[in-house]
């Protein structure tokens, strides 16, 4: 990493994208030999990563914004299966705590199913495979100029600048996002916030120390996590009580609280959505006070550890 940094912006920056891209491919490779959920999760992830490297870099990059779409086309493919695997996961959760929804739980789980996928077109393995595959053959032959006119800045200087400035964003946004309570500036704050922790995870093996302020990132990046988690399954769960054959049951009263009532009709089918739907709703008012405790009691230092990170890049 040391010889990275030393060199030019110009020369520097495409060398990581390409080390980006190279490990795409390889966990494209290993999804396709064996298809599961780590696997998908990995291949998702470095998509990110190398989407975000772009993002940042796209002045000094042959790739364009273009190509962000084309990699983002092939991740939106995936999100599918990435939302149901984390809404079974919490399905099952509520399903401990309070066991009687697990006499519903398998239907529901199939109406969220059939939910997801008239959202989105369904993309099987081999096809989602020949799709990056196209993807990265042609960010390999993107040649395109550097926007910058001083292409021999150090790149360890430009990173810092890069980086101080996706900080600054963040914050800002992130301040907004709290004030006005909005899960969609609170999405927008996370994304920017996994942006900067990308950026800073590539100077890891570099300058050990920004491990610790990663994580300490990585906190409140799950936080905000949560929340949009919580919040997917709101919409998933308002899809299916919109699409459901039984919303006309909604006329008589339903009872409220989740441990006094007993599921034996479909009418009560329709009552465990309702409360799923209302428990992911309080869910997400309480990791928003989580929010708020973390904003107080450890945003003011996580800053300075952000700060304190970007010095570490130099030679």
């Amino acid at each position: 990493m040391k010889k990275v940094l030393r060199k030019t912006v110009y020369k520097s920056s495409r060398k990581l994208a390409k080390r980006l891209l190279k490990n795409v491919d390889a966990q494209c490779e290993i999804y396709r030999k064996r298809a599961h959920e780590q696997s998908l999760h990995d291949f998702r992830v470095s998509m990110r990563r190398l989407r975000s490297y772009i993002q940042a870099y796209e002045k000094v990059l042959p790739m364009d914004r273009q190509s962000c779409l084309n990699i983002k086309e092939v991740a939106s493919a995936t999100n599918l299966a990435r939302d149901h695997e984390v809404f079974k996961e919490w399905l099952d959760d509520v399903s401990m705590k309070y066991p009687h929804f697990q006499t519903y739980a398998d239907p529901i789980d199939g109406m969220v199913i059939d939910y997801i996928n008239s959202q989105q077109e369904k993309v099987g393995r081999s096809k989602l495979v020949k799709r990056w595959r196209r993807v990265s053959k042609e960010l390999r032959r993107t040649n395109r100029k550097s926007l910058i006119t001083n292409t021999h800045v150090p790149m360890d200087e430009y990173s810092r600048d890069l980086i101080k400035r996706h900080i600054t964003k963040f914050h800002n946004n992130f301040e907004s996002s709290l004030q006005s309570r909005s899960l969609e500036k609170l999405h927008k704050a996370r994304i920017r916030l996994k942006r900067v922790r990308y950026l800073l995870d590539l100077y890891t093996m570099h300058a050990p120390e920004i491990s610790d302020s990663i994580k300490s990132l990585k906190v409140l990046q799950d936080l905000l996590g949560y929340i949009n988690d919580r919040s997917q399954f709101v919409t998933i769960l308002s899809g299916v009580l919109k699409q459901s054959p039984i919303k006309e049951l909604t006329q008589s009263p339903i009872p409220i609280g989740l441990d006094e009532h007993h599921f034996e009709t479909p009418r009560d089918l329709y009552i465990a959505i309702v409360q799923l739907h209302d428990l992911a709703l309080l869910e997400i008012d309480n990791a928003i006070k989580s929010v708020d405790e973390y904003y107080e009691q450890h945003y003011a230092s996580l800053l300075e550890q952000m700060d304190h990170s970007i010095e570490m890049i130099k030679v």
